[in-house]
């Protein structure tokens, strides 16, 4: 959804769906479950010698 829409049309979105009658709830909720992913730093991450796939 976000890719489609900009970031202030999504909140507004989710606060339709979530039930949220506040930006500022909103946005709490979202810090609260880490609705915000990090950015991808797999790239840094070295296998585990503990996986044995």
């Amino acid at each position: 959804m976000c890719k489609e829409l900009s970031p202030n049309e999504t909140k507004s979105k989710l606060m339709g769906i979530t039930g949220h009658t506040t930006l500022a709830a909103l946005e709490k909720y979202l810090r609260d479950i880490d609705a915000e992913l990090p950015s991808d730093y797999s790239e840094f991450l070295q296998p585990s010698s503990d996986n044995k796939n």
